[in-house]
């Protein structure tokens, strides 16, 4: 349904939100919840807002939030200070879960009022206000977004400033490899988008470096995670020789442990990532893949 929203059928869209509430029907109460929040997504992406919040109204205030993120993103100017108000009630909350999902939707509304400096720079002053509740990768988190949206406007300037306190936050803390290469690895995708392409690659090549030395100190499990946001990131910035040698070292990373279900997850989710990034596996990686594929054994 939320598919068939995205692109404007509302024929389509009622079709298959009929057919998950029939879905929910037999689901737990949690289930429940979030199948009606993506149905009321679904409704929200297509202005029909009424119809939307006929499936908010009994949702718990984290789920609405999800749905108030979708609404943010496509707010008319009389629907700011409305929304922006009731943001606050709910970022002064002591349930973290409401919090981060209400910076969310003020990320959302900063993105859809961009053109309008005030409304801008009121927006994140009020993001940066009320993270304190927040560990620091999340923060990070909120910083790369807006980095991102910064760089969809075409503002390369406010970009690599929220790339810079992003990067700022990051090296104020101690991280395990494991968590540090993927986040830096995201703002190498964002520094390169800036036009910062030195910096981008140098950092790329350090994280790869990093890696490389502490590679034993990290869990199997979590060591294709690691490889996969580096891959990527050089994809970004067009080295797709170098992306496919890191994905190839993901793919081998990921059968280290001896269970099939984590060598299952890795091995489709690095699969995904190449396709979804446009890194074409060359021959003798695909040999390897159905090799591993091959050797999962049943339901995997």
């Amino acid at each position: 349904a939320f598919f068939y929203a995205r692109h404007g059928y509302a024929n389509e869209t009622q079709q298959y939100s009929d057919l998950a509430l029939q879905f929910s029907e037999s689901a737990e109460d949690w289930h429940k919840d979030h199948i009606r929040m993506k149905i009321a997504n679904a409704y929200a992406l297509l202005g029909e807002t009424q119809q939307a919040d006929q499936y908010v109204k009994d949702l718990a205030d984290v789920e609405s939030l999800k749905v108030a993120k979708v609404t943010a993103m496509i707010a008319n100017d009389d629907h700011f200070n409305e929304q922006m108000k009731a943001l606050d009630a709910l970022l002064v909350s002591s349930n973290f879960d409401i919090v981060e999902n209400a910076l969310k939707v003020c990320i959302n509304l900063l993105n859809r009022f961009y053109d309008n400096t005030e409304r801008r720079s009121f927006v994140e002053e009020k993001i940066k206000t009320s993270w304190g509740k927040l560990p620091i990768f999340k923060r990070v988190e909120l910083l790369t977004e807006l980095a991102g949206f910064a760089l969809d406007h075409a503002d390369q300037a406010k970009g690599l400033e929220l790339i810079s306190e992003a990067q700022f936050f990051i090296d104020g803390a101690q991280w395990r490899p494991e968590h540090r290469i993927p986040m830096i690895s995201e703002l190498v995708k964002l520094c390169f988008r800036a036009g910062d392409r030195q910096k981008a690659r140098t950092d790329a090549d350090a994280l790869l470096t990093l890696f490389n030395l502490q590679r034993d100190k990290i869990v199997n499990i979590e060591r294709a995670g690691a490889l996969r946001p580096l891959a990527e990131a050089y994809q970004s910035m067009g080295d797709t020789a170098v992306a496919l040698e890191v994905y190839k070292r993901a793919v081998e990373e990921g059968v280290e442990n001896p269970n099939s279900r984590p060598r299952a997850e890795d091995l489709s989710t690095t699969c995904l990532s190449m396709a979804v990034h446009g890194v074409e596996p060359d021959a003798v990686l695909w040999t390897r893949i159905r090799q591993i594929n091959d050797g999962l054994g049943d339901p995997w």
